[in-house]
């Protein structure tokens, strides 16, 4: 990452001599004053346009993603699996690095009779070392943040040249379920440690907000009030009411649909959270990825934390899937169509893909009008007052283009309906290409496992 964003700021003028500069290295040039005056207007150029890409057509963040086709950065001699550079008023203002994230490098396993737990401890004091020297500054180190039961968050911070401030943040887990196995018989075990990652953040210092003053306690997220969201509702000349102002992720290739949709939306509120912290307390996998089940738990647990109340609208149901599947081929009967046996095991998603996508929507919206009409209902009522919904659907039964993924379940964001079309406006957490999309209503019924919203706390 770091050769892509050097070459870039050097063909952006900031003066950097080219042919003396490491590109590879990101700490070369960090510490560049012109580097937080570059603008973001035309940042991503023929050179390192397959290095970046923006997350949004607002082109206020570009992503590194770390893929294993991407070319090799590092910081201090450390991997970045990936970084992310962020934007305020046109110009640079974050630079976010990944530099141990299970969801990317893997589970830390015992290695030649050393425990996982002394392995992370050893990469959190190395790095720790690394920075300390770097910045020339022995650095303040906040108590540890307990993100809940088992889980913490360690954070020291640092200001390097009275220009920098540098923020280190590390996590990991303890006797905790291994809820993201595999194996479902296995998920009631108990790990006993697992480490879950190592960041780096670096922005310009400000002497009126020293980081290193404000590190003696976590405190409670400041979520928007009612009154503050309702201002991000909008209606164009087309119809539509939407919800603006919702960051874009980009999950890359992790299976991190679930965590990454909330913490969208979390974000819209103001909290300050990532994936990687809400993978953590979901247990996601970054192969298996989070149930809804596990998601909307995950988050009752901490929901105070996060200022938000967790509300189902729309819950899968086993008993409702088989009614479901029974209505389906009674119709499927009628129309001469092959129908869909289970049995005791079921496979839901073999299942919607062995359907006749016709009679689906039939069954769907004809046979359970109540459950299409709450689910219109909740959508308008969650737009109009400025919360966007999250949505579980399955993948690949309608048409839609440029996915990355070709079936299975997934979840998004609904943000925005057009009650004479009847048509919603959705977003996938897939980064620039993905925020705004448009499905007929009957669709999007159709392909709905799930609808849940992160309702703000009143203040």
């Amino acid at each position: 990452m770091n050769k892509i964003i050097i070459l870039l700021f050097s063909v952006l003028a900031l003066g950097l001599d080219s042919s003396a500069t490491d590109f590879s290295k990101l700490e070369t040039f960090t510490d560049n004053e012109k580097l937080w005056e570059t603008g973001s207007d035309n940042f991503i150029n023929n050179s390192n346009a397959p290095f970046f890409r923006w997350l949004s057509d607002k082109k206020d963040e570009v992503k590194y993603p770390g893929y294993t086709n991407s070319p090799s950065m590092t910081f201090l001699g450390m991997k970045c699996w990936e970084a992310k550079i962020k934007f305020e008023n046109g110009k640079v203002n974050l630079i976010d690095m990944l530099i141990y994230g299970r969801g990317d490098a893997g589970d830390i396993k015992e290695e030649k009779g050393k425990k996982p737990e002394d392995i992370f401890q050893g990469m959190v004091d190395d790095t720790l070392k690394k920075v300390e020297d770097w910045t020339k500054d022995k650095g303040v180190a906040s108590q540890k943040e307990r993100l809940t039961t088992g889980m913490y968050q360690g954070k020291k911070v640092w200001v390097k040249n009275s220009s920098l401030a540098v923020e280190m943040r590390w996590s990991a887990s303890e006797n905790i379920k291994a809820q993201d196995v595999e194996d479902p018989m296995m998920r009631d075990k108990k790990i006993k440690f697992r480490a879950e990652y190592i960041k780096i953040i670096i922005s310009k210092f400000d002497p009126k907000n020293d980081p290193r003053k404000m590190t003696s306690a976590p405190k409670k997220a400041d979520i928007a009030s009612a009154m503050d969201i309702k201002q991000n509702v909008k209606k164009d000349d087309k119809g539509f009411v939407y919800v603006e102002n919702i960051p874009m992720v980009d999950q890359g290739q992790k299976g991190y649909c679930a965590v990454a949709t909330a913490e969208r939306i979390l974000r819209y509120y103001g909290t300050d959270v990532d994936q990687n912290v809400l993978a953590q307390l979901a247990s996601s996998s970054a192969s298996r990825g989070t149930s809804p089940d596990e998601m909307v738990d995950m988050l009752k647990k901490v929901q105070s934390k996060f200022g938000v109340m967790i509300r189902t609208h729309v819950d899968f149901k086993v008993q409702d899937f088989i009614k479901m599947v029974n209505d389906y081929n009674r119709l499927a009967k009628k129309a001469g169509k092959k129908e869909i046996g289970y049995g005791r095991v079921i496979d839901i998603g073999a299942i919607y893909h062995a359907m006749d996508p016709v009679l689906l929507k039939e069954t769907k919206c004809e046979k359970d009008k109540t459950g299409y009409r709450s689910f219109n209902a909740d959508i308008m009522k969650h737009v109009d007052i400025g919360i966007p919904l999250i949505w579980g659907v399955e993948l690949g039964i309608v048409k839609e283009e440029n996915l990355p993924q070709r079936g299975g379940g997934h979840m998004r964001i609904i943000y925005g309906y057009n009650k004479e079309k009847n048509e919603i406006i959705y977003s996938d957490s897939w980064g620039q290409g993905h925020e705004r999309k448009v499905m007929p209503l009957d669709d999007a019924w159709t392909i709905t496992n799930g609808l849940y919203s992160f309702d703000p706390r009143k203040k």
